[in-house]
């Protein structure tokens, strides 16, 4: 199917007893193959109510394949199967189904309803379903009508063996139907089921979940995230993050004579014959969740038939947890450690904000915002196993030495610190974990179970009038190691009240400028800067060729130190504008220049003549100035001489 195909609003009818196996959308039967690409469509369709082993949107049977690249397989809806179902089931006396597969890597399976097994995916039988990618979201089984269906499980999706009859085992079964399920990456977000595994429903021992974001679905008795069914089954995670999960109100529920109470195992919910095994590297982490009973973050109901409950004290990424009794009626003081633990027991923990963010950043499988009476998160009936047990951890011996005389006295503890030791971590230089030194303990402890595959640093809370010095990190073999701290009493240095002026730039609270730099607003002075004039009474004529004048000598600029690509800017006084300078002209500059890199910086500007002086060139007469004496009297006599040759010339004429 391509883009653009669409198959929508159609029902199957089948007489009762008449026939199984289809679907009101697409059925895939006999080796065939359906191939679902972006943009197309099978949505709105149905199957009459009553009959068994159909889906409403597509049936895939009898070693019959189904690829979703893309596409939608949305709000359709069945009485076993609202989205897609794929798989038969085999039996000791027929087994002759061949496998059935699926391959999801894209898309959407979202808003389907059923009444019985899977508001999404049933996995049923013979089957082989992967997810890569995409979204089943938003599905629904056992809620159609007045009253929930007690039994339907699975909103997202389910995952069925077929193990069902008494005196056979699971191994009989997992023979001749394979019922895997691979998830590698997918949302799986707002499924409902009204009975067990809001989310996924695990009836198999072929489940494992990689990469996957398990969010915000709810289960009305077990499991809002995750429920496994049976103890003869095994669900495995890894890089798990369970948080934010929430038991809540409910019925009450009976296994054998034990009442399990509601509102218990915020977190993870362990039934009497489920249990647990969480390891370090790989592992899980788990904090945060809420519980309206018991247990906040665990809890796990008293075990039948030897059945554990182990919890490790490290979380993933190797943070430091601490478990403590949650209204168990035990003592909630003191830490304890869960180790092959067989009773009744419900747990909170405490780690470093810094452990917790180490792991949320490792955690590949995200369980959060999930709902359920019992088991928030994940509710087990059978086993779990959060991540891969390592070949072996490391641990870090510390041991505290004092070199001190008898008038100073010991401090009554010391703590010691795991820090993270990874640059390319935000955490980086956070506590992951912290243990106590002191007498009673003759000044030594260890760091143990660290994973082998972190790097670490150890460091000590300072100590008034101590100093710390680290000696060499031993390794002692089979990844123990050894590390010597020892204190030195020595006088704190104290600042004093009113510290003087540093030789370099510091913090105060007005900026500081570094030595050699100008101050602001004050701006390096610019060569040959004229005065500004009023206009002289004439208009003076400028000479034919410029004169050349000297370049002036280098004005004194204060030094600096730092080297700028900027080019230097002289801001006007008057408006704070930078006005440019036109290269190459001897007009009267009315404002600073602007020196910019499209400007030759070497160049000087021509000095500018002044008033006084552009007057005088003039050939304009003018009197004499103030004080010019002796011109005055010279000129007097040429008049007088002037006179009396006129007066001779005229004489002589009228004598002739």
């Amino acid at each position: 199917m391509n883009e653009g195909a669409v198959i929508t609003h159609n029902h199957l009818y089948v007489e009762p007893d008449r026939g199984t196996g289809d679907a009101g959308g697409v059925a895939v039967n006999q080796d065939g193959t359906l191939i679902m690409n972006e943009g197309s469509y099978i949505t709105n369709n149905s199957t009459e109510w009553g009959v068994q082993n159909t889906a409403g949107g597509v049936a895939v049977h009898k070693g019959s394949h189904l690829i979703i690249n893309g596409g939608h397989i949305d709000n359709n809806s069945g009485p076993d199967v609202g989205g897609v179902n794929v798989g038969d089931v085999n039996t000791p006396t027929y087994n002759k189904y061949a496998v059935s597969t699926m391959v999801m890597n894209g898309g959407s399976i979202d808003g389907n309803i059923s009444w019985h097994h899977s508001g999404g995916i049933f996995v049923n039988g013979n089957a082989d379903v992967t997810i890569n990618g995409g979204s089943i979201s938003k599905n629904q089984t056992g809620l159609v009508g007045r009253q929930p269906n007690p039994v339907a499980s699975g909103g997202a999706i389910v995952v069925h063996q077929g193990y069902v009859q008494q005196g056979k085992t699971a191994e009989e079964y997992n023979s001749i139907n394979l019922a895997k399920l691979t998830i590698n990456d997918a949302i799986i977000d707002g499924n409902h089921a009204s009975a067990a595994g809001g989310g996924i429903y695990v009836n198999s021992n072929n489940v494992t979940i990689n990469k996957a974001t398990i969010t915000n679905n709810v289960a009305d008795i077990y499991g809002g995230g995750i429920y496994v069914s049976i103890a003869e089954y095994t669900l495995h995670l890894g890089n798990s993050l369970i948080t934010a999960n929430e038991a809540t109100d409910g019925a009450m529920k009976v296994s054998g004579t034990t009442q399990l109470i509601a509102g218990s195992g915020g977190g993870i919910w362990f039934c009497p014959t489920g249990d647990a095994e969480i390891y370090v590297t790989d592992g899980t982490a788990i904090y945060g969740n809420q519980a309206l009973n018991k247990g906040d973050n665990v809890m796990s109901e008293a075990k039948a038939k030897g059945e554990v409950t182990t919890l490790a004290n490290r979380m993933l990424g190797g943070g430091g947890v601490q478990w403590y009794h949650d209204r168990d009626h035990q003592q909630e003081t003191d830490p304890v450690t869960v180790d092959h633990e067989t009773g009744f027991i419900a747990l909170k923990n405490v780690s470093t904000e810094t452990a917790k963010a180490i792991a949320a950043g490792l955690a590949t499988v995200i369980i959060t915002g999930n709902k359920s009476p019992r088991g928030g998160g994940i509710g087990s009936n059978g086993s779990v196993i959060f991540g891969n047990q390592l070949v072996g951890t490391k641990t870090v011996k510390v041991t505290k030495e004092w070199q001190i005389d008898g008038s100073i006295t010991k401090p009554d503890k010391v703590v010691i610190n795991i820090v993270l030791d990874d640059p390319k971590s935000p955490q980086n230089g956070g506590v992951v974990d912290s243990i106590e030194l002191n007498a009673d303990n003759n000044w030594q402890g260890a760091f143990e179970g660290l994973p082998t595959n972190i790097q670490y640093k150890v460091t000590e809370n300072e100590i008034e009038g101590f100093k710390a010095a680290y000696g060499e990190l031993k390794d002692l073999g089979n990844n123990v190691f050894e590390l010597i701290v020892t204190n030195k009493a020595g006088k704190k240095e104290t600042p004093p009240d009113n510290p003087g002026t540093p030789d370099q730039p510091g913090t105060s609270d007005q900026p500081i400028t570094p030595p050699g730099t100008p101050g602001t607003p004050g701006v390096p002075t610019v060569p040959g800067m004229p005065q500004v004039v009023s206009e002289p009474p004439v208009t003076p004529t400028p000479p034919a060729t410029p004169t050349t004048v000297n370049e002036p000598v280098d004005p004194k600029v204060p030094a600096t130190n730092n080297k700028t690509d900027e080019p230097a800017k002289v801001v006007n006084e008057k408006d704070d504008t930078v006005t440019p300078h036109q290269q190459g002209t001897d007009t009267k500059v009315d404002a600073p220049v602007d020196l910019s890199e499209d400007h030759d910086t070497t160049a000087t500007p021509k000095k500018a003549v002044a008033a006084k002086e552009q007057i005088n060139k003039q050939a304009v007469a003018t009197l004499p100035q103030t004080g010019d004496q002796d011109s005055l009297i010279t000129v007097l006599l040429g008049i007088l001489m002037l006179v009396v040759a006129l007066g001779s010339i005229g004489l002589n004429k009228k004598f002739n």
